[in-house]
């Protein structure tokens, strides 16, 4: 529920909106300059990364998700871990909304062909009628797919470490990773599948609050305007939508457009979008961290305003600055990549056995700030929403922290009662003890 999608390339994964990532086997990034060493693991779930905090999707489910976490630790500061937690008609149609935009989720390996395409209109508004489009998929062998967000993110970063990575991947499954392959094909069965072309797509879709209804619109119109395949910068200018609404966000904007002629929710262009949506996702993150004031700085909701920023800056300088990473060749030769990456920074990153990692950005200084924080926080509400029957997430990061050989930091209690353990711990070095303070959770 937390993260909506474990957005998972198999060997690791990334959690939106927790700013984490992990991987499972020997391949990290730990020198972007070496030819060889292109570890396409990393580079899809950085990817992940990128789509989380510079799309207009990933910002609203950004939004969203920290909206949720909100809810829940209000109940638990107010009413405790052990009380029944009610779900307010605006949290549930929020969930509703992100499943509903996210598809159909599940792995399959055998091949098939897409036979028909069938767009509904479904309300996902129990308060009041809310429509979004449905966009269905039929296939040869009588499956039916939900085509949502989830394929175009998995299948857009698929593409990026295909292109930029130096090695060689295994064949991914078809679905979530080349669906969208599919339905290229059902629109354009006689002509080769370009992949930047296919990866414009996506970003294209991503850049709309209906990433899918967008994908088969821009398909169509593709077709129908018998624009060129492999004119990448044609189709960016012709596809990319200059204006947008945010239907849905009238009471935030409210706050933050106090003056009413100030703004029009009908006709945004893509500056005022990106700048609503990443203050509106800075907002909801900043409520991890309660303040005594709101001029209080907290090293962590600094740094994921400066990625905010960051993110903000490239996308409104150049809509189209993924289409020149893409382009940029091999991770070892890439310099706009290694650039992005560079100013950006990464997620605190964990291998597998356990140890963190992280690429510092050149212009922040991490000195101060805990990145294992989010993860921690994500741990907790997943431990309390499954009854503490799962051991802290965070058991082999701590194995490993340099604290604990003076602290004993670790315990078979971490994996076995973890409420029992948050009891009884005083160390000041436990992330998860740490985080709870924080938001002045108690264990009782």
């Amino acid at each position: 529920m937390f993260d909506n999608i474990n957005y998972s390339s198999g060997s690791g994964h990334y959690l939106p909106s927790y700013f984490k990532i992990s991987v499972i086997d020997d391949s990290y990034l730990f020198e972007i300059d070496t030819p060889g060493k292109t570890q396409s693991l990393f580079l899809h779930e950085y990817f992940h990364f990128i789509q989380d905090i510079t799309t207009i999707y990933g910002l609203n489910n950004l939004a969203r998700v920290s909206e949720l976490n909100q809810h829940y630790i209000k109940h638990w500061k107010e009413q405790g871990i052990d009380t029944p937690i009610y779900l307010t008609e605006d949290v549930r149609n929020n969930i509703n909304i992100s499943s509903h935009l996210n598809g159909s989720t599940g792995s399959i390996s055998l091949d098939f062909n897409i036979i028909d395409i069938q767009i509904s209109i479904n309300n996902v508004n129990a308060k009041e009628r809310y429509d979004l489009p449905l966009i269905t998929l039929i296939t040869s062998d009588s499956q039916e797919f939900k085509f949502g967000a989830h394929p175009i993110m998995e299948g857009m970063a698929y593409i990026f470490e295909k292109i930029i990575g130096e090695e060689n991947l295994k064949t991914p499954p078809f679905y979530p990773y080349r669906l969208i392959y599919k339905v290229w094909e059902y629109y354009f069965p006689e002509t080769e599948i370009d992949e930047i072309t296919l990866f414009i797509l996506c970003d294209l879709a991503l850049m709309h609050s209906e990433p899918s209804n967008c994908f088969i619109k821009n398909l169509e119109r593709l077709k129908d305007q018998k624009i060129n395949l492999n004119d990448h910068d044609l189709i960016y200018r012709t596809l990319y939508p200059e204006q947008f609404n945010l239907t849905g966000y009238e009471e935030i904007l409210k706050i933050l457009y106090p003056q009413k002629n100030e703004i029009d929710i009908n006709k945004l262009d893509r500056y005022q979008l990106l700048n609503i949506l990443s203050q509106l996702a800075s907002i909801y993150i900043r409520g991890y961290f309660p303040a005594k004031s709101e001029f209080d700085i907290i090293p962590e909701h600094e740094f994921i305003k400066y990625q905010l920023t960051v993110s903000l800056k490239c996308r409104l300088e150049n809509p189209y600055f993924l289409l020149d990473i893409i382009k940029g060749g091999k991770l070892s030769a890439n310099l706009k990549l290694k650039e992005f990456i560079s100013f950006m920074g990464s997620p605190i990153t964990i291998d597998k056995e356990g140890k963190a990692h992280y690429i510092k950005p050149s212009n922040f200084n991490l000195d101060d700030v805990s990145l294992e924080h989010f993860w921690a926080l994500r741990s907790f509400l997943y431990s309390v929403t499954n009854n503490f029957n799962s051991g802290c997430h965070l058991q082999m990061f701590c194995q490993n922290s340099d604290h604990n050989n003076e602290t004993d930091l670790y315990d078979s209690d971490c994996l076995e009662n973890i409420k029992e353990r948050l009891k009884t711990i005083k160390m000041q070095h436990c992330p998860l003890q740490k985080t709870l303070q924080e938001l002045k959770i108690k264990i009782d």
